[in-house]
């Protein structure tokens, strides 16, 4: 589903408008692929993208990035706290709370491969008003869990 969405500004008599287009996808299947908007070439500004990853309710997911270039002036997007553009990785407890696995930019790269601890996963990606770049390819697997303890989380069976 792509959804259009415009804000209308008036500056000293000059009409312009700003199109923000935003972006969700669920994947409910083992094995998939996702990029940000236009990959491989530059992404566009004002980007907000979601995709929600959901598998086998024994399973976890398993998210690699493949390419991973957004836009990278750390004197104006905060160093390490990733305040222009950005992926989000959430992943969904299974008493339905949405937890933080981190927040990716150029100056925060994330890790080779990243692993839920749930059968649930969203990955989101924005891009502000300036500066864009190539953008991210993911893909993802679902790796089986051995439930274990009190917690109710997976231990994960992963070649890696």
């Amino acid at each position: 589903v792509l959804v259009f969405r415009t804000e209308t500004f008036l500056f000293e008599s000059q009409l312009s408008f700003l199109i923000h287009v935003e972006c969700k996808v669920h994947f409910t299947v083992p094995v998939g692929m996702f990029s940000s908007p236009y990959f491989p070439q530059n992404y566009h500004d004002f980007h907000e993208c979601q995709w929600n990853i959901t598998v086998h309710r024994d399973h976890a997911i398993r998210l690699q990035f493949d390419v991973f270039e957004l836009e990278s002036n750390p004197y104006t997007c905060g160093h390490a706290k990733c305040s222009c553009d950005y992926v989000e990785i959430k992943e969904v407890s299974f008493t339905g709370e949405v937890i933080s696995m981190g927040r990716y930019c150029m100056a925060k790269a994330p890790p080779s491969v990243l692993l839920s601890s749930t059968n649930q996963m969203m990955v989101t990606f924005h891009s502000d008003h300036t500066i864009s770049a190539k953008g991210f390819n993911a893909s993802y697997t679902s790796v089986l869990g051995k439930k274990g303890g009190a917690s109710n989380h997976y231990a994960y069976i992963d070649s890696l």
